[in-house]
């Protein structure tokens, strides 16, 4: 799946088996071209994880005027062998470059292996959550601020899923692309209307709209009146309240 940062959902694929145009040997670099296939040639940047990263992508990205960065598994072939075995202190980096790709290794609490063909290996000066000024490569911070748009797809259908165990597989698939699309228009809403509304609120007005039927408000909740335990002095000896004195107290609380 290919998203923005913000969750809009820009292309997506099935995958039916290894006899898709996107199976078989070499698969990841496969998924990445056909789901970048519309914005070649434009200087787009693209992050992705260890489980598609490698230098031939990158190389293959590249001649396509398409920028990658990201992480990268240690057992991806092409590796700078330098690289990959290099044993470092906390806060040290090391970096090879061929064929304008860079692949770096960062010792942060543990090493961190990643590859760019748009950034090199500097530092780069952050706050953590703590306050605290600290460095980190320049492909690892941009990555980091990045990346994340199919987990932000992924959380915000999860909070309204439509989709149930005992329905057929074909319309689970059809009711997953509709509840994408109805994402996508809740975040375009969102980002150009320059109007406050939430999930629920933009779901239950496309609703009314589609349905043609008046929208309902949300139930107001009212005050309810309390009940407060009062302490009663006036108790005989046998353990019971005196009438008097429970009709007073029962006056004044009315």
């Amino acid at each position: 799946m290919l998203t923005e940062p913000n969750g809009i959902v820009l292309n997506s694929m099935v995958y039916t088996g290894a006899l898709d145009d996107s199976g078989g040997k070499g698969h990841t670099k496969k998924v990445v071209l056909n789901l970048l296939k519309d914005y070649f040639g434009s200087g787009h940047s693209v992050y992705m994880d260890n489980f598609y990263n490698s230098y031939e992508l990158a190389n293959d990205l590249t001649k396509r005027e398409t920028y990658c960065t990201g992480t990268l598994s240690k057992k991806r072939k092409n590796n700078p062998e330098e690289v990959v075995v290099k044993k470092l202190k906390k806060g040290e980096t090391v970096a090879r470059y061929a064929n304008n790709t860079m692949i770096g290794k960062w010792k942060d609490k543990r090493d961190v292996l990643y590859i760019s063909n748009e950034y090199q290996n500097d530092m780069v000066e952050y706050v953590d959550k703590r306050n605290r000024t600290k460095e980190k490569p320049v492909p690892i911070f941009h990555y980091n601020k990045h990346m994340g748009g199919v987990d932000r797809q992924y959380q915000l259908n999860s909070y309204y899923s439509c989709e149930r165990k005992y329905i057929r597989w074909y319309k689970k698939l059809g009711i997953h692309f509709f509840q994408l699309m109805l994402l996508n228009a809740y975040l375009l809403h969102k980002k150009y209307s320059g109007k406050k509304m939430s999930m629920y609120d933009f779901r239950m007005s496309l609703l009314s709209s589609l349905l043609h039927i008046e929208e309902t408000k949300r139930p107001v909740q009212r005050d309810t009146p309390q009940h407060v335990l009062t302490k009663i002095d006036a108790v005989r000896s046998d353990g019971r309240v005196k009438k008097e004195a429970l009709r007073r107290m029962l006056q004044k609380q009315n």
